[in-house]
């Protein structure tokens, strides 16, 4: 959070915006003024623990985490092509954030490597992709899903609410932009999480 937000909004107060509608059950008007929100509303995700006691680990650190447990051949390619999808990433400025946030982290990580063996490591590019048209990035998740089902593969891939709990936690096995199978390049569920 940046001290500066705080100030253009106490500076200007256009900033604050006043929405107000009609609850068709109850034929109640609403009215809400909201100000500061619109830019700490997407901090969550890069400081859980101003807004959630125990939960620390911000998003660009669950990215680099499970990218890095990744074998090592398919890491350049998966930092290069970060997706977004969900509602929550389509606040402004989201795509750039992660991605300056989360290549710090790998630039931080190349230093140390650089400075333990003598030698500077080749430079790793991070590339967060998200959707010009915010509605499809907000459906893209369901759209990814419904075509993955799509594929002959996907019956070999489904797992019985049964087999699910028996086996937890399920590797997500990753699919490239072509629909192959990256051979061996496995996330397992949870183990971003802390």
């Amino acid at each position: 959070m940046d001290v500066e937000e705080y100030q253009k909004f106490d500076q200007d107060p256009r900033r604050f915006k006043t929405l107000q509608g009609h609850f068709q059950k109850t034929k109640q008007d609403w009215k809400i003024q909201i100000g500061y929100e619109r830019f700490l509303a997407p901090e969550i995700f890069f400081h859980p623990e101003i807004f959630v006691d125990g939960m620390t680990t911000p998003l660009p650190q669950v990215v680099d985490d499970c990218i890095s447990q990744c074998p090592i051949d398919y890491r350049r390619r998966l930092y290069s092509n970060v997706v977004l999808s969900g509602g929550s990433t389509a606040f402004q400025n989201f795509k750039e954030r992660l991605q300056k946030d989360v290549q710090h982290l790998v630039d931080e990580r190349l230093q140390k490597a650089e400075l333990s063996t003598g030698r500077r490591p080749q430079d790793i590019e991070v590339l967060v992709h998200g959707s010009k048209k915010r509605a499809q990035q907000r459906y893209a998740a369901w759209l990814g899903g419904s075509l993955l089902a799509q594929e002959a593969i996907f019956s070999k891939m489904v797992k019985t609410k049964r087999e699910y709990e028996e086996a937890r936690p399920v590797p997500m096995v990753l699919i490239d932009m072509h629909g192959d199978m990256l051979r061996s390049a496995q996330l397992v569920c949870g183990a971003a999480q802390s």
